[in-house]
Parts: structure tokens; C-alpha cells; sequence
């Protein structure tokens, strides 16, 4: 089975996003890819999906790729500029800022980037998920929530959601950290998405989802979050 990467390209001349694509594509790596291509900053925010690795020009017009990969630098994606301004590099790097590529060498070095990020991404990932396609990374920050139906536990994130088969809870809970807290036989929820709490049902941010609480569970709750308000 292959591992599944969701690529983003951005650069405001589109010969360049064309350019990379083919050249991505004409490289036989092993991974499934799927490759999207923005030429303005606004389409690419506009889009709200998260992508494993954004190849990003840094001089555009607006909101340059520096100033964009220090806006997404909550998010998991891996930004490589492709660029024509070594000189900038200084700047440019910070939090989720993995390489940097020069358009001239995109022959000679653009392809060893990309499997280095996708060994990079594959030993960071918390999941390793089995999908139709391959296999697909996910993070435990980028989990929204989680509901168990028969059988298999479904994973909410901001724009996808993720199957784990033949799942239970117990063995879910077990490989999650101290961020989730179980509120029902069927949902698990990170506690940092919690917009609030009334009576017996929770509010979720970037989703607006209402979830049920059991009685037995509220406390359990009400404390994690107590917890979580604490270390802010």
C-alpha cells in the first residue's frame, strides 16, 4: 500500500505551478499524490484545506510566502519554498518551514526534498491510517472529534474525516494523549476545541457541532478543560 500525500503549489506566475507540477509528476515517486495549484494567496486561503507539504514562491504580490508561512505556522503543513531569492532565507525560515528549493535546481534538488519531507511527516504522524488509496498521516492536534459506529471509529478534522477500522474505544483512548476526553459511549473529543459547555451538551469550535454529555462523564470534562484554561 502507498502513503498518500495532499500537496499544495502556490506561486503567482502559473508557468511555475504548471512547471512543478509536471516535473513532481514526472519524478515516479512511490507515494500517491494529489496535487493542488493556486497562483494567488487569497485562492489558497480561500480553500481551507490543510495539506502535508505547500510549495511556495516568497515574492508575490499581497501577502508574500514568508508572511503566509508564519500565518499557517499552527497548522501541520510543511512549507519548501521554490524560489529565486537565496537571499531572503534568512527570513523566511520559522516553525513549519522545511527546505528551501531554488528554481534552478529544481531538477537537481526538488525530488530528494520531497522524500525527505514524507519521511519526515511519516515519522511524525501520531496515525497511520489505512485508506482505499494508501495510507494517510494524521496528527492528534488536528482532531476535531471522534464518534464510534459500528465498529469503527470515524476522526473529525477541520476539512477531512479519517476511518480507523475495527477500532474500539478503549483501544482508542489508550493511543490518544491527555488532549481527549471521552464524553459519551460514542465521542471522544479534543479539549481544545471545545467552544463551551451547557447543561449536558458541548459546543465544538471549527465545526459547530453539539455533542452529548453522559451525567457520569461531566465532571471528567469540566475538569480537563479547568486543567487546560490553567496552563494558558
Amino acid at each position: 500500500m502507498q502513503n498518500v500525500y495532499h500537496i499544495a503549489l502556490l506561486d503567482d506566475e502559473p508557468c511555475y505551478t504548471d512547471i512543478i507540477r509536471e516535473k513532481i509528476e514526472a519524478f515516479g515517486l512511490e507515494e500517491q499524490l494529489f496535487i493542488d495549484t493556486y497562483n494567488t494567496v487569497h485562492d489558497f486561503l480561500r480553500s481551507k484545506h490543510i495539506y502535508d507539504i505547500l510549495l511556495l514562491d516568497i515574492e508575490m504580490p499581497g501577502m508574500d510566502g514568508i508572511h503566509l508561512a508564519k500565518y499557517i505556522s499552527n497548522e501541520r503543513t510543511l512549507v519548501i519554498y521554490v524560489t529565486n531569492y537565496a537571499d531572503r532565507m534568512e527570513d523566511a525560515f520559522g516553525i513549519n518551514v522545511f527546505r528551501y528549493v531554488l528554481k534552478s535546481k529544481i531538477d537537481d534538488k526538488l525530488k530528494k526534498t520531497l522524500q525527505d519531507a514524507f519521511e519526515f511527516l511519516q515519522e511524525n504522524a501520531d496515525f497511520k491510517i489505512r485508506t482505499d488509496g494508501g495510507y494517510e498521516m494524521l496528527a492528534q492536534k488536528d482532531i476535531i472529534y471522534m464518534e464510534y459506529f459500528a465498529k469503527d471509529i470515524y476522526a473529525y478534522t477541520k476539512d477531512r474525516e479519517y476511518i480507523f477500522r475495527l477500532y474500539s474505544m478503549e483501544r482508542m483512548m489508550n493511543a490518544l494523549n491527555n488532549r481527549f476526553v471521552q464524553i459519551n459511549r460514542s465521542n471522544i473529543v479534543n479539549i481544545e476545541y471545545v467552544r463551551s459547555v451547557r447543561g449536558f451538551e458541548l459546543q465544538l469550535k471549527d465545526c459547530d457541532k453539539m455533542l452529548k454529555i453522559s451525567r457520569r462523564r461531566k465532571n471528567v470534562i469540566m475538569d480537563a478543560l479547568f486543567q487546560m484554561t490553567e496552563k494558558l
